[in-house]
């Protein structure tokens, strides 16, 4: 009996362990990232690291004239944000094992496209998820427009466009 009731602690506390993982884990993905003096494209890098760190999935990621660019905190928030969230959807439902993130700044317009390889979905079907609808919703707080168009068997995009007011 003492080796049974040794066995049953050893799995208990195993057992604690990983839910207190998950739990800080769970509790890095929801705090606010610290965005003080970060630039965009290191929050946008970390997020991605965080990402690679629990998941088998390659993430490419292309900055084009936004690496000193400033933005305010609203701004940096939603992009981090609905970056963060359409990783999550990607790790979920899409199955993908390549992920390529490109953000871009011309013309006064912030631009971001994700785009992965999974099963896609049918976007007149499924475009009402909680998922999609905070996305849609982050963009639209700080004036921009975020488009998702996804094929079944063809993967998903995500397009991002916020414009910029220069001060």
């Amino acid at each position: 009996k003492p080796e049974l009731i040794k066995e049953i602690l050893e799995k208990a506390v195993g057992l604690q362990q990983a839910v207190i993982t998950e739990i800080r884990n769970l509790t890095k993905r929801l705090s606010a990232p610290s965005l003080g003096n970060i630039k965009l494209s290191d929050s946008v890098r970390e997020v991605i690291l965080l990402f690679k760190e629990t998941h088998k999935t390659h993430i490419t990621l292309n900055v084009h004239n936004i690496e000193e660019l400033e933005v305010e905190q609203e701004v940096h928030l939603a992009v981090y944000r609905i970056v963060q969230e359409q990783l999550t959807n990607i790790s979920k439902h899409a199955g993908a094992d390549k992920v390529d993130v490109a953000l871009d700044f011309a013309e006064g317009k912030l631009s971001m496209a994700i785009r992965d390889n999974g099963k896609g979905f049918n976007t007149q079907e499924r475009c009402s998820g909680i998922g999609l609808h905070n996305m849609r919703t982050r963009a639209e707080s700080v004036g921009g427009t975020l488009l998702i168009k996804s094929t079944p068997g063809a993967g998903t995009v995500v397009l991002l466009q916020i414009p910029l007011v220069n001060e």
